[in-house]
């Protein structure tokens, strides 16, 4: 009777995604406190490939997730320095950050939640 139900448990991942056209690895990070620009530890990294595509999930709509935080805008940095324990402290001084997006849910939408390096 229950195998053509979803399990109550299955939880729906909505994804934005950082494609890296350029030549050379990068770094990057996001954050939703616009117009806040503090950078945190919580990077990716990506090759550069148009075919690779890394996902950042979350459990909502990214929308809904913009629209409710206090700027309205995810924030996206990229770093051209493979970011790691090692060196964040000179990344954060130095604010090294090749290319900073600024988005709101329109936006992410229209971009069909794929932000395209550079």
């Amino acid at each position: 009777m229950a195998a053509g139900c979803e399990s109550p448990f299955v939880e729906r991942v909505y994804s934005f995604y950082l494609t890296n056209n350029s030549t050379d690895e990068i770094s990057f990070s996001y954050n939703l406190r616009y117009p806040d620009t503090l950078l945190y530890r919580d990077m990716r990294i990506i090759s550069p490939s148009p075919q690779s595509k890394i996902p950042v999930d979350n459990k909502e709509e990214w929308e809904d997730t913009i629209n409710k935080a206090t700027g309205k805008k995810l924030q996206v940095f990229v770093f051209s320095v493979l970011v790691n324990d090692s060196n964040w402290q000179m990344v954060r001084e130095n604010y090294l950050v090749k290319r900073r997006y600024t988005i709101t849910a329109d936006e992410l939408k229209t971009m069909n939640y794929i932000i395209e390096y550079p």
